[in-house]
């Protein structure tokens, strides 16, 4: 029934019959999102050290800063020794491996000084088995034939479900959420496993936490019907044509079909997440290397040509190579930044260009005919006066090839000097490289 119920509210939302009931926040147009898991990111694993990160962040152009979750970690039937962050053991609480409320504050202000924003991830759906609410709240839970709480999922067995049947718990899950934006001024928050929790808790707890301050919401799911509640989803199947195409498996053709689908399934002002790697990505399925070992410069371009929201992971701009341990302490090795100068220009041209914006802010987005489509991805962004256009070969093969409908002077943003383009004019591309030209 719950599945007939998503599948009928994804129609409606597709058909334009429901709108978002939220305005997606005009400080969000043009930034792009940073996931950092504060455990590995330096040897301290602390909100302090990592708040030493955050020049150079900001120098990079970050905007928004995705910290995974913060709360205490449960201990009972945890994972590994140091537990899963998604095993909660209190809302309200800080995981004192991080630092304390203090230090939390310390680095959202800090944030908050360098023009950036901060959400933090929040599990809805499950908490650690010995979470507070197991003995205060016990009926907060679903329980087996038995009577005994359960996970939602065989795996996940260091976690226990919630019921969203009991109206307690949906008061008590919005008032967790309001207090860390009330009383620490964040930003908004990345929900896991949004679609395991029931779309009309998620709308009625940001009405709530709207009575304090508009936040931005990130979804982790891609349906459709979720956009009622949140401004951005995760685009999976963006990331799987991804690797399909730098694998050799598919044709840079294929990213046509799969912006008509978008187009069908999506309103504009749904902002969708694109990533070559996240937290769960990165520990079970493999690194940004492992699946874009040559590719990786192309495919980051890509995220930022196609209309969307990009992501980075933490480590990805110092090429990670590790798939980090989930459970355990596993710290990122930061040897040199190779990808900071291209996040720094790629960010820029987001935030200085309107043509980049997100969702609903951006401008249009169009194909430029090229002689070698099966090779070269060419496509424009444009509103206004501002123009500007990506042209990335997404084989391993050079290309040799002309545009057609672009004829005039424009700026290479990566070079920053100046290129006259007509009909006639030939234009050569090594394997996996890429133009950024500005009118």
């Amino acid at each position: 029934m719950k599945t007939i119920f998503i599948l009928i509210f994804s129609i409606l939302c597709t058909a334009g019959i429901l709108q978002a009931e939220f305005k997606v926040p005009e400080w969000s147009q043009d930034l792009s999102i940073y996931e950092v898991n504060i455990r590995q990111y330096t040897p301290e694993g602390t909100f302090e050290a990592f708040r030493q990160h955050l020049p150079r962040l900001q120098e990079m152009g970050v905007g928004i800063l995705w910290l995974m979750p913060i709360n205490p970690i449960g201990e009972l039937n945890r994972k590994g020794s140091l537990g899963s962050y998604y095993a909660s053991s209190d809302y309200h609480e800080v995981n004192p491996e991080f630092g304390d409320k203090a230090d939390f504050t310390r680095l959202v202000d800090d944030i908050h000084a360098r023009g950036m924003y901060v959400i933090i991830d929040w599990v809805a759906n499950h908490t650690g088995w010995d979470n507070v609410w197991t003995i205060d709240h016990p009926e907060y839970y679903k329980k087996n034939g038995a009577g005994d709480f359960y996970p939602p999922v065989k795996d996940w067995a260091d976690v226990i479900w919630l019921d969203y049947g009991n109206k307690g718990l949906r008061k008590a899950m919005a008032e967790a959420m309001e207090y860390w934006v009330k009383y620490f001024d964040i930003d908004g928050f990345r929900c896991d496993v949004a679609e395991m929790v029931p779309l009309n808790f998620w709308i009625d707890a940001r009405k709530q936490i709207e009575q304090t301050k508009p936040v931005f919401m990130l979804a982790e799911c891609e349906n459709p019907a979720y956009h009622q509640a949140f401004d951005m989803t995760y685009a999976w199947s963006a990331y799987g044509l991804f690797k399909d195409i730098s694998a050799g498996y598919k044709s840079v053709i294929e990213l046509d079909a799969y912006r008509m689908r978008e187009m069908k399934r999506y309103d504009k002002e749904n902002i969708r997440m694109l990533f070559l790697a996240n937290h769960d990505e990165n520990s079970w399925s493999g690194t940004m290397l492992k699946h874009f070992p040559e590719s990786y410069k192309a495919m980051t371009v890509l995220t930022y040509a196609l209309p969307g929201m990009p992501l980075t992971y933490s480590g990805q701009e110092a090429l990670n190579d590790r798939q980090l341990a989930f459970f355990e302490k596993d710290q990122i090795e930061w040897k040199t930044i190779e990808m900071g100068d291209l996040y720094k220009v790629l960010n820029g041209l987001k935030k200085t260009n309107p043509a980049m914006y997100n969702g609903i802010y951006g401008g249009s987005f169009n194909k430029v005919p090229n002689s070698k489509p099966y090779q070269i991805y060419s496509v424009s962004r444009e509103k206004d006066q501002d123009k500007i256009i990506f042209i990335i070969n997404l084989t391993h093969e050079p290309a040799e090839f002309k545009l057609s409908g672009i004829d005039g002077e424009y700026q290479n943003c990566l070079l920053e000097d100046k290129i006259t383009i007509s009909r006639d004019t030939m234009l050569s591309l090594e394997g996996w490289d890429y133009l950024i030209l500005k009118r």
